[in-house]
């Protein structure tokens, strides 16, 4: 069995939640990883990712918090979950720097 990736957002340059992904389908007990990177236009800039879960795809808690330090270098962050929830997302609560984005995968 290989690992699936989905993406949960794509070179985002705004804070706020993003589309969820559904993996109501895996079991349970499957180890799930986001996976967050971004870069800036120019100089240095950081950003802050929730990453999401929910049972049902209404309500949201925060499983983890991924901080990236950006520069026109790529900068890598994840998370592990280790929860069983049905949805995933991130909430890009803080985005800062010249042309700054971030795109996160959820892998599993």
């Amino acid at each position: 069995m290989g690992i699936t990736k989905q993406s949960l957002c794509s070179a985002a340059t705004t804070t706020g939640a993003k589309t969820a992904v559904q993996v109501k389908n895996q079991p349970k007990d499957s180890k799930k990883i986001v996976v967050a990177y971004g870069t800036t236009g120019s100089g240095s800039g950081s950003a802050t990712v929730l990453v999401e879960g929910s049972l049902e795809g209404t309500h949201y808690v925060t499983l983890g918090t991924i901080s990236l330090t950006l520069s026109t270098t790529e900068a890598v962050g994840k998370l592990d979950i280790e929860y069983p929830y049905d949805y995933i997302r991130v909430n890009i609560s803080a985005i800062s720097g010249t042309g700054a984005n971030v795109t996160a995968d959820l892998g599993y």
